[in-house]
Parts: structure tokens; C-alpha cells; sequence
């Protein structure tokens, strides 16, 4: 079995020397790793600096619990680097007489410092029963890893960062876990383009670091307030912090970055010559597979990738590939019980239809006995169909499963493939990595049925966008007081950060008021105290509770109490009243209670107890869930708004007509139709020609007649008629 542990990144260069040696201690997991099967594996991985220069002291401590029911002479565990053994021990000896820690020293030598990956692999074998595969689903046969382990480095000196590698050196290094962590420094004067640029830095960290549990930005003023901590300065052309690094000359609309190490933290600088470089600079910093490129400390940003897209693209047809999602081909290599989990979120919140599906592509080991090995699809926790892994689908396979519509009905679900590769009777003392293994394809099948109607706003989670389909990279827009104190701003860049953890990195403006063009093409965050809060009326009147300086207005039929939310923090989420496909999201808190809101949202396991439409926390974090029915979840609000994208795109499934063949039968229509009307007005214009003829005729009728009269009176007035 392999459990995924942290992967721990840090940035390669140069190395220069610390004041100080550093003792750097990293944590294994964040979450203990349960081993119940007669053979074991789970990884560390992590990468040290270029340049890094380590002592002989570097060692793992790893915290073990085990059953008393392990055989002790079986029962071992033993530590890998790479595919070199460390060490090996008696897992009861090590519980028993040793404290339940094992510590065990790592040579320098063997590990890698030149920022690829390291990976420390912890193996045990573990029997309670003797006899053949006795222990297999046995519940007394196990052994847990505690979040106690530890590696422990001897840093003499640590390699210098680069902006190619700024974000892991920042928010990925060895000894940082699970956190996403950093200090904010803008200048004096709260300037919105400043903002702006903090909030689309704190979006993009997110982005990259999507599974990070725990988030916590300070925002200062002018100074750094803070002395351990990695800090990203903002500057726009005179107005800079003072501290901030050196700014080389710069023409209109370009920008700067910078970074430096400063002892085992580092200084990043983000500025703009004006509005246009800083936008432009917080865009590169945003495209990490453009900042990738950059090799030095320091760089002039000319290049405008404002209009290039950083995220899911959505496909009109519905067909959709695992990794279009971000997922690779993966491995299920050991015998038995082997896994691998998919999120995938509903693109653009809408509804997919009835009919979607996954088409989950195999192939696996010729070894496996078909009568017993399975592989199961699993969505949200339910077993939806199996497939037997045989001799004819070991080369080529593939199971289709209808998505069920409970999971159709939210906006992501999750997805478990699960494999037992079974080989017969055999020796449950080896892994069979070699033998026994499925693998899920990449190229597997996601079809999300275009649908009709929208998927209603939850909370859960917190914050959370649909893809929008009519630009290259979405806008958000927060809505703040001018005067928004520190922590506010601080509680900004945490939800901002968490909703580019759930929807990818997005351009995001600071607005004191929302005019008619940011509105209606923009997701929006509302986020002030209940005494300091400008909403628009458009969206007060879909709201269940409007907080105002005296109290609360709430709606007719109001699903809370007046009384309930006395010192509570109100979250709510509504469909935009603006734009069908865009949320509004409002977070009010009273006054005094903006360090607790800053908190809650740091610890994604209590964001986690979020829900419904409306969510109230009160002073100890205790949260309340309500779901409200307004105007923008009712069932006629949900149908999408008419397009004619989509109504062609009715057509090309009803029809199995492609789009460029519907261009050529409508132009062709269009000529039948106009040679119509052109042959319909020909008899026309003969029939007036007729007339016109008839016309020309009955007056030339006429004048031959009148002619004889005259020139018989022009004969007898003739001297020759006398």
C-alpha cells in the first residue's frame, strides 16, 4: 500500500552562508498513517536547495504505535533513502523499549542537494497470525505512524532562492508543512491598485499550493511588523514600503521583481512603475509556468500576460480527460488492496446532465488471478460498479459508470478507484510491486452532459468560483469600506488564498463600490464589520439577514432569529443578481470579533463544518448551518439563461451534426432562400412589364387613331384644297 505523504519543496542556486548554522526540523504528516497490511510502504518527500551545504547530524524520529497482537520476530520496519536501506528495527522493540520513537541517523552524503527530489520511504512487515496471507483484512494486524515523526536537519548553509523557484523556497520548504504563510508589506495610503496586487499574489499561492490546510497572512504598513516570516513587498511607482529593495529605472506600464534570502526566510518585491507594470507584474508572478523560466534574483516584467488564461478550460461537447482535472496516470502496484482518489468539479457550476459518466481506462498485470481481482468505481463514498480484472482487458480495459445524480447535484465529487490485485496463494511477507499491479490511465473519460440548469450556492467550500467560459483569465472583485482595518485586510488575503485553493488563480480587484462594468463580468466578496458594511441593493434584497449599524434586517420569511445572530460571524453565498454563472459571497462579523473570523479561516478543518447558504460562528468557533430558499436557488431561478452557444450546441447533440456542418446547411438554406425570393419576384416583374407594354400599346392605339383627323383637317385648310 502507498500512503502519500507531504511533498516538500525548496529552491535551487546558489549557496551563501547563514550568520548561524540552522537546525531545521520538518514534520512527516500532517494526519497519522494507519498500516494494516501484512507488507507496507509510505513516502516523505522533499527537495534541499542547490548549494545547500549539510552537517553530520541529520537524523529521522519516527513515532510508532502498534498492536500488541504483532508477532515480534515478524514484525519489522525498515528506512529507505531512495532505494539505499538506512536502517532496520523490530517494530515492538521500538514501541516497547524505545519509547515508541525511532531515531535513526541519515548520512549527509546521501542525500541529494541540488533541488531534486529526496524521498524517504518507511517499510514494514507486519504478521499477528502465522500461515499464508493470514493477515490480510485482519483489524488486529497494525501499525500507526504518529504526527510526532520528524526530520531533522543539519543545514551548515542553504542555497539562495530565485524567482523561478520563489513560491516552493516560500511556501514549500522542508521545514515549513502544512502552512501557507507570509507577511504582506504594502505602503502608507491603502491604494487599491496596491491591494489589488496583494490580493491576486495571495490567490496565486494559493492556486499553487491547493492542498495546504493551514493559512496565515499578516498585512503591515510601510514596515515589516513581523521578524520571522518570509515577507512580499508592494510598490506602485512613488508609494513604497520603506524597506523596499532597490528599483531600477523603469518605462510606462512595465514592472519589477525581486527576491533575496534573508537568513532561512526570504524578501519578495512586486512593483509596478504604475497601475498598468504592478498589474502586470502580479499577472507573471500568477503564471508560475512563465515565472519558472526566470534564473537570476531580478527581473523587468514588460510582457502583459493579463489575458492568458491560468486555469480549467471548458469544453462545450462535455468530453473531458482525468487530466484535464490535473491528474497523471497512476499506479497501483502491491497485492490486494491498492487506490487512487480524483476530485472533479462540474465546470462553470452548472448541472451536468443525466447522462454523464466516467470511462475509467486500464491495463494491468497478466499475473492477477481474474476469478478474484476487482477494480470498483466509487463516487462520494458509494460502490457504483466492478469489473473483473481478467486476461482480456489486461492489456486494453475500461469500465463505464453513470455519475449518479446525488453527485450531479453539487457542485465537485469524489472519486475512488479501488483495486484488489489478488495473485493466489502466496507470501504475504513480500510486496509484489513487480508482480501485482493496475494501472488508471490519465486519458480516462469524464463526460459532463451539457445541461439546463444551475447548480444552487453553498458555502462549502469556502470560497469557491465556477470556471467562466468568456474569459481567458476570471476577474473576483472585493468589496471593502476604505477604512477596512489591518486584520480585515489580513482576513481578505486568507479567503483569497483559500479561494484560489478551490478554483485556481484569479485576477482580483479592490473596490470600495461596485460600478456596472466590474459587476456584472466578476465573482465578489463582500467583507466588512456590521457597522462598517456598504452592500448594493440588488444584493441586500436576496440576502436572509442584511447586518446594519442598529441591528439586522431580515427577510419576509426569515430562517434565523434576530436573537441568534446576536456576536456571531455571518457568512452567506447568492447567486450575482448581475451574472447567472458569478456568486456573491458575504462575511460581516461585529465589531472586535475580526480576529476570531481571521482564525476560523486559517484551519481548513474548521472550514470544513461550513454549509448551506448561511453559516454563523460564534465566539468559540462553533458553527451554525442554515439553508435559505431565495430568488436565486428557487428552481424556476436555476434554468441557465438563454445563449445561443448552447442552443447550437442542443442541436449538435440531437443531431450528431457537427458546428461546421450546420454553418454549411444554413448557408446553404440562406441561398435556397434567397433564390426563392428571387424567382418569386420574376413572374412579378414580367406581369408589370405586361402592363407597362399594355400601357405603351393603348396610347400608342390611341394616337393612330386621332392622326387621320388631323391631317384631314390639315387637308381641307390646305390652299391646294380650294
Amino acid at each position: 500500500m502507498f500512503s502519500g505523504a507531504s511533498t516538500v519543496y525548496a529552491a535551487p542556486e546558489t549557496a551563501a552562508p547563514y550568520a548561524d548554522a540552522q537546525k531545521l526540523s520538518a514534520p512527516l504528516f500532517d494526519e497519522p498513517q494507519s498500516l494494516n497490511l501484512p507488507r507496507n510502504s509510505t513516502s516523505f518527500w522533499f527537495r534541499i536547495p542547490n548549494g545547500t551545504s549539510l552537517g553530520d547530524q541529520c537524523s529521522l524520529s519516527l513515532g510508532m504505535t502498534a498492536a500488541e497482537t504483532l508477532i515480534d520476530d515478524r514484525s519489522t520496519v525498515t528506512l529507505f533513502l531512495g532505494n539505499e536501506q538506512i536502517a532496520s528495527a523490530r517494530i515492538l522493540d521500538i514501541v516497547k523499549k524505545q519509547g515508541g520513537m525511532w531515531t535513526v541517523p541519515i548520512p549527509a552524503k546521501s542525500l541529494k542537494t541540488d533541488g531534486s527530489l529526496n524521498e524517504l520511504r518507511i517499510v514494514t512487515a507486519q504478521r499477528t497470525i502465522l500461515g499464508d496471507c493470514a493477515d490480510i483484512d485482519n483489524p488486529a494486524n497494525w501499525v500507526r505512524l504518529e504526527t510526532t515523526s520528524r526530520l531533522n536537519l543539519d543545514v551548515l548553509r542553504m542555497g539562495d532562492p530565485i524567482l523561478g523557484t520563489a513560491l516552493p523556497y516560500m511556501f514549500d520548504k522542508v521545514d515549513q508543512g502544512d502552512r501557507l504563510a507570509a507577511e504582506f508589506i504594502l505602503p502608507s495610503g491603502g491604494d487599491s491598485d496596491v491591494r489589488s496586487a496583494m490580493l491576486t499574489a495571495a490567490s496565486a499561492i494559493g492556486a499553487a499550493y491547493p492542498s495546504k490546510s493551514t493559512v496565515g497572512f499578516v498585512v503591515s504598513q510601510d514596515g515589516s511588523a513581523t521578524t520571522e516570516q518570509n515577507r512580499i513587498r508592494i510598490g506602485l511607482g512613488s508609494q513604497k514600503p520603506r524597506d523596499m529593495a532597490a528599483i531600477p529605472s523603469l518605462n510606462g506600464e512595465n514592472g519589477y521583481l525581486s527576491i533575496a534570502r534573508n537568513n532561512q526566510y526570504c524578501d519578495l518585491s512586486l512593483y509596478g512603475a504604475d497601475a498598468a507594470g504592478l498589474s502586470k507584474t502580479a499577472a507573471f508572478f500568477t503564471h508560475r509556468d512563465y515565472l519558472a523560466q526566470l534564473s537570476g534574483g531580478t527581473a523587468v516584467i514588460s510582457t502583459d500576460l493579463r489575458n492568458i488564461g491560468t486555469g480549467f478550460v471548458k469544453n462545450e461537447d462535455g468530453y473531458y480527460k482525468l487530466s484535464d482535472f490535473g491528474y497523471d496516470t497512476a499506479s497501483l502496484a502491491g497485492a490486494f488492496h491498492q487506490e487512487v482518489n480524483y476530485t472533479l468539479k462540474q465546470p462553470q457550476g452548472v448541472r451536468s446532465g443525466p447522462d454523464s459518466y466516467l470511462e475509467i481506462h486500464f491495463r494491468h498485470s497478466k499475473a492477477l488471478v481474474g476469478d478474484t481481482s476487482l477494480l470498483t468505481v466509487h463516487v462520494d463514498g458509494a460502490a457504483v460498479d466492478s469489473i473483473q480484472l481478467s486476461d482480456s482487458n489486461a492489456e486494453v480495459g475500461s469500465i463505464k459508470v453513470k455519475i449518479p445524480p446525488s453527485a450531479l447535484d453539487k457542485s465537485s465529487f469524489d472519486v475512488k478507484v479501488e483495486c484488489y490485485n489478488y495473485l493466489g496463494k502466496i507470501d504475504c511477507s513480500k510486496d509484489y510491486y513487480d508482480v501485482a499491479w493496475t494501472v488508471i490511465d490519465k486519458d480516462s473519460v469524464v463526460y459532463f452532459q451539457p445541461g439546463d440548469a444551475g447548480i444552487p450556492p453553498t458555502i462549502q467550500p469556502l470560497l469557491s468560483f465556477g470556471e467562466p467560459s468568456d474569459e481567458s483569465w476570471p476577474t473576483a472583485i472585493l468589496c471593502a469600506p476604505p477604512n477596512t482595518s489591518q486584520t480585515m485586510m489580513e482576513v481578505a488575503a486568507g479567503l483569497v488564498c483559500r479561494a484560489g485553493q478551490n478554483s485556481g488563480a484569479y485576477r482580483w480587484e479592490y473596490a470600495n463600490n461596485l460600478d456596472s462594468k466590474q459587476k456584472e463580468s466578476s465573482d465578489i466578496l463582500i467583507l466588512g464589520t456590521n457597522d462598517n458594511i456598504q452592500i448594493p441593493k440588488e444584493i441586500s434584497d436576496l440576502l436572509s439577514v442584511v447586518p446594519q449599524k442598529d441591528g439586522f434586517a431580515l427577510s419576509k420569511d426569515p430562517v434565523v432569529s434576530a436573537e441568534a445572530l446576536q456576536n456571531k460571524i455571518i457568512i452567506q453565498v447568492v447567486r450575482s443578481p448581475w451574472n447567472f454563472y458569478r456568486k456573491v459571497y458575504v462575511v460581516t462579523c461585529p465589531s472586535g470579533m475580526e480576529g476570531i473570523l481571521k482564525e476560523f479561516i486559517s484551519e481548513r478543518k474548521t472550514l470544513n463544518e461550513l454549509s448551506g447558504t448561511i453559516s454563523l460562528i460564534d465566539g468559540k468557533k462553533a458553527v451554525t448551518n442554515v439553508t435559505a430558499a431565495d430568488s436565486t436557488v428557487g428552481k424556476t431561478a436555476e434554468n441557465l439563461p438563454f445563449s445561443i452557444d448552447r442552443f447550437l450546441g442542443k442541436i449538435v447533440r440531437a443531431t450528431g451534426i457537427s458546428r461546421g456542418g450546420l454553418l454549411a446547411i444554413s448557408i446553404l438554406l440562406l441561398i435556397i432562400i434567397l433564390l426563392i425570393i428571387k424567382v418569386s419576384r420574376t413572374p412579378r416583374r414580367f406581369e408589370e412589364a405586361k402592363r407597362k407594354m399594355e400601357t405603351i400599346n393603348k396610347d400608342a392605339g390611341r394616337s393612330s387613331e386621332e392622326a387621320p383627323d388631323d391631317v384631314e383637317v390639315d387637308f381641307n385648310n390646305d390652299d391646294n384644297g380650294r
